[in-house]
């Protein structure tokens, strides 16, 4: 059962995968699996193995000592780490992640369900359709909208309302020639036009 080994120090932080084949040494010196150039580290400090299903980790008679679950580990003697167990050498923390079958898995759901579709749905639902829309329902309709509601109707009122009223309004007889506005007489009579005698 591979396992991932996390070690954390406020100065340094390493991530690595391991079979359970492998015998991992931990210290400050280059010759060990994971090397931690820190001088709180012995030169090789603690080490960790695979063995019955179980990863286990042992003190290698270290100077500031590894801890599991707040107590300190007696050297050369294993103890077993369950999954997501947090051990210390000195101030470096490293947490255990047992890499089975089910969490392989589920990284490929993770990766196939989630990243790819997500990209796939950014491309063809956000960004094509946008362009699409924008294209569709604000360009041309805003053109087609000032070419019929702005342009044609002003044409039309310019003509019917200033244009139109004015010819008829001029065909209209002056004011100066209607002799008595309201008075109609009947067709058949015409008005005197001779001379008037006044008789006193």
């Amino acid at each position: 059962m591979k396992a991932i080994l996390r070690f954390d120090n406020v100065t340094f932080f390493m991530e690595s995968e391991f079979a359970d084949t492998a015998e991992i040494t931990v210290g400050r010196e280059q010759d060990n699996r994971v090397s931690i150039p820190l001088g709180v580290l012995s030169r090789h400090h603690a080490k960790l193995f695979f063995r019955d299903g179980v990863w286990f980790v042992q003190d290698l008679d270290s100077a500031n000592g590894t801890y599991l679950h707040g107590c300190q580990l007696r050297p050369n003697v294993p103890a077993d780490l369950a999954n997501g167990d947090i051990v210390h050498f000195g101030t470096v923390a490293m947490s255990i992640s047992y890499c089975t079958v089910e969490t392989k898995v589920v990284e490929k759901i993770v990766e196939k369900v989630i990243e790819k579709p997500v990209e796939k749905i950014v491309e063809k639902v956000i960004e094509k359709p946008v362009e699409k829309i924008v294209e569709k329902i604000v360009e041309k309709p805003v053109e087609k909208i000032v070419e019929k509601i702005v342009e044609k109707p002003v044409e039309k009122i310019v003509e019917k309302v200033v244009e139109k009223p004015a010819e008829k309004s001029a065909e209209k007889p002056p004011a100066a020639e209607v002799a008595r506005p309201g008075l109609k007489l009947p067709d058949d009579i015409e008005p005197d036009r001779g001379d008037r005698v006044f008789r006193i």
